[in-house]
């Protein structure tokens, strides 16, 4: 409130002093955060803008909205998702393939990376976007103890795998940003001899990480980041809390 205009307004008059109070803010609609955040305004923002990232959502509930991180909120975003891989098992003795989607201000692939490089890893940018030839020959080149990207990327390096009868074993494999069915699952396990299937974290780009996956959590199960994160499931007729 004292470092945003557009909350000074929105919560004028309003003591906000235990956490249990939130459930009386109103919820905050994402035209509100296009019209409040540059280029369009810079309302939300807490502070000028300079020595930050920029990021955006990927517009799959309308146009785009822009999320800005300072360094220092980055620095705390990757912290977090490094917790998230260590608890998976990602640790200083694998070498990771990450091919999460890179550019196009995308947030997956730089968060990638710098967990990655805080954990101590040999990475490897390769990048889910790049061609599938690429990919491949970088993958077997290496051989990598672990791979991250979408579902969707990880399973046609399956099916290249089978297709080309490669021996090719990637003990630990992480998924992020699309839904991995219990077969897809099962598929990559088969084809990749992966121990551990795990997600990446649960996350946005506006929020940033809200949960992660322990092994012993079944299908898409996640536990919540109760010391980082404030969760409200509420009814979308009301706006109040269920």
């Amino acid at each position: 409130r004292e470092s945003s205009t557009f909350y000074r307004e929105r919560l004028s008059g309003q003591p906000l002093r235990e956490p249990a109070e939130l459930s009386r803010l109103p919820l905050l609609t994402g035209e509100e955060v296009r019209c409040h955040t540059p280029p369009a305004g810079q309302g939300l923002l807490t502070g000028p803008l300079a020595g930050a990232y920029v990021f955006a959502s990927g517009g799959s509930t309308g146009a785009p909205k822009f999320s800005f991180y300072s360094y220092e909120e980055w620095q705390e975003v990757t912290d977090t998702m490094a917790a998230i891989y260590s608890i998976a098992g990602i640790g200083s003795g694998d070498t990771v393939g990450n091919l999460f989607m890179a550019g196009s201000l995308y947030t997956s692939f730089l968060a990638a990376s710098e967990a990655l490089e805080k954990l101590g890893c040999v990475s490897l940018p390769i990048a889910g976007n790049a061609e599938l030839d690429l990919v491949m020959r970088y993958v077997e080149l290496f051989r990598p103890t672990a791979i991250l990207g979408l579902p969707s990327v990880l399973v046609q390096i399956a099916e290249t795998v089978e297709r080309r009868g490669l021996d090719l074993k990637i003990p630990k494999v992480l998924y992020g940003g699309e839904h991995l069915s219990r077969e897809a699952k099962a598929y990559l396990r088969q084809r990749l001899g992966s121990q551990v299937v795990l997600s990446a974290g649960y996350a946005s780009v506006d929020a940033g990480p809200i949960g992660y996956q322990c092994p012993f959590r079944p299908g898409g199960v996640h536990h919540l980041m109760y010391d980082y994160q404030y969760l409200e499931i509420v009814d979308p007729e009301t706006g109040l809390p269920v």
